[in-house]
């Protein structure tokens, strides 16, 4: 499973927040710093016309982000095979 070195680095993580807390609680309260950070759209989400369970409706429903007709959505891959 995990090593015993496995183990203990992934101690040392909260030993270095806790660490941080004490020394410049700004950082913590402020983290995180290198994520990116955005909000979906809720009403995208709702939307039953935006949504796709496979890649092949996606491309079905939006013809025009892909440059295709719409008709068969591996007509591009077949150009490109060619």
């Amino acid at each position: 499973m995990w090593s015993k070195e496995d183990v203990d680095e992934w101690m040392d993580v909260p030993a270095h927040v806790i660490d941080e807390a004490y020394d410049d609680p700004q950082v913590v309260r402020t983290a995180p710093h290198n994520q990116v950070i955005a909000k979906l759209a809720s009403t995208d989400l709702n939307d039953p016309a935006n949504r796709a369970a496979t890649w092949r409706a996606y491309q079905r429903k939006r013809p025009e982000r892909n440059g295709s007709s719409g008709s068969d959505p591996t007509e591009s891959w077949a150009k490109v095979a060619l």
